[in-house]
């Protein structure tokens, strides 16, 4: 940190570190921090979640953490969370209730990727809380329809591996305003 203004960082193997790593003041001046693969669990996501140093954050992978619902309920209650715009959440057992606590609690989310997690064949159905997105992974969740969700600002948005349209679905859209 003194020889460069590192701003993201990805790191492998802090498991066992967690406590330390949420200790460290270098977290601070972070603005993206990556975790995936760790295996942090929810009791990893709770003591990032007590850290003074992580409040600069403002995109946080968490992909591949087993963090379930309580996980997402220990995301969902760190203080701060508002200047999150980036979240990373693939393959973390995630489902359809426990999106609907997550997008409440993150409501000025930009970038959402919750890949390979089973949301179940309505997803996104009526979710609330994602009208600021503008990019949307949700490959391999089970979904078979996006209903009604409202998510007005989108312009990436990644459908593969569900069972969407008579072909089966096998989707990733891009969207261009040219106005």
């Amino acid at each position: 940190f003194r020889t460069a203004p590192i701003r993201g960082v990805r790191l492998v193997a802090v498991q066992p570190l967690i406590g330390e790593l949420a200790r460290c003041p270098h977290l601070g001046q972070l603005r993206r921090l990556d975790l995936t693969g760790n295996q942090i669990g929810s009791s990893g996501v709770k003591e990032l979640g007590r850290s003074a140093s992580r409040t600069g954050l403002r995109g946080l992978d968490l992909s591949g953490n087993a963090l379930g619902a309580l996980g997402v309920q220990e995301l969902a209650a760190w203080p701060e969370r508002d200047a999150i715009r980036e979240l990373g959440l693939r393959a973390n057992g995630l489902t359809r209730e426990s999106l609907d606590s997550l997008l409440r609690a993150y409501p000025r989310l930009e970038s959402l990727a919750l890949s390979d997690n089973e949301l179940g064949p309505e997803g996104l159905a009526n979710a609330g809380g994602t009208r600021e997105l503008r990019r949307l992974a949700v490959a391999g969740c089970g979904l078979k329809k996006l209903a009604t969700a409202r998510i007005e600002s989108l312009e990436s948005l990644d459908l593969a591996r569900n069972d969407l349209g008579p072909a089966g679905g096998n989707w990733s859209f891009y969207i261009v305003d040219d106005t």
